[in-house]
């Protein structure tokens, strides 16, 4: 991307899958210093919750992410969770822990809900656009 405006780029255009990947090798990035260290389950969980969720955030909020860069994101963090072998279906890790989940919340999820937030606040407040 020629230009960027506060981390993400500036495109008239939807974004293809290969313009995210400067976020992608982020999260990478931060998997990759964590693989060496010893955390449980509990401790991956939570950087998965709060690190990279947080990471895709802003991006998250202002573009709407093609289905292989959500599949790529989603792969590094299951692969971060469980290291080796998966045990559960990302359905029950995207359960509440009501549900006996993990919750964790899925990208597309996130992805369509700022959307929809979005769309919200232009509606309630026309004059704000």
């Amino acid at each position: 991307m020629p230009s960027k405006y506060l981390g993400i780029p500036l495109s008239v255009n939807y974004l293809k899958a290969k313009d995210y990947s400067e976020l992608i090798d982020r999260c990478r990035e931060k998997i990759e210093g964590w693989m060496s260290s010893t955390l449980s389950l509990s401790g991956r969980v939570e950087l998965i919750k709060t690190v990279l969720l947080g990471t895709i955030q802003y991006w998250i909020q202002s573009f709407k992410f093609p289905v292989s860069v959500i599949t790529s994101l989603e792969s590094m963090f299951s692969n971060f969770l469980w290291r080796k072998m998966h045990t559960w279906a990302s359905d029950k890790i995207c359960k509440p822990k009501k549900e006996e989940g993990l919750d964790i919340r899925r990208i597309k999820d996130i992805n369509q809900a700022a959307g929809l937030k979005l769309v919200w606040r232009c509606c309630s407040n026309p004059k704000s656009v």
